[in-house]
């Protein structure tokens, strides 16, 4: 996943870069004298890529952290990680994941063993203290 969410910001940074040479553009042209609104819709097209790419890349950082959460031993309010809270966070996470490329990673969250660790946690615990608090 952190391989995707690479990709993702590689892809804004390009489409940044790119929608930052149209601006180039239009000033080069309005600077010789020639009409740029050609070049002006050219750089908004640039820009409402650079920000759907942006924004997707958002997306999937944020996705990333849940996952990360999720999987993680403790949740972030101090309690002990459980399969209904970790499967909650998945399916936020899932929901911010757009396009074909993830299919590998829905998979593997979708698979009910993906969180047996946490289960076993639970197990192991009731063994060591028989009588909780």
């Amino acid at each position: 996943m952190q391989r995707l969410v690479s990709r993702r910001w590689a892809g804004a940074e390009k489409r940044l870069d790119a929608a930052s040479q149209t601006d180039q553009q239009v000033a080069r042209a309005k600077r010789r004298g020639i009409d740029a609104r050609a070049a002006a819709g050219r750089a908004r097209a640039a820009w409402r890529k650079a920000e759907r790419a942006f924004g997707e890349a958002v997306q999937a950082a944020a996705a990333l952290e849940w996952i990360k959460a999720a999987f993680a031993l403790f949740r972030p309010d101090g309690q002990l990680n459980d399969r209904a809270w970790a499967q909650q966070q998945i399916m936020e996470a899932m929901d911010a994941l757009v396009g074909e490329e993830w299919g590998k990673v829905r998979r593997l969250w979708h698979d009910p063993r993906t969180l047996n660790h946490g289960d076993w946690l639970h197990v192991q615990r009731a063994q060591a203290v028989p009588d909780p608090l």
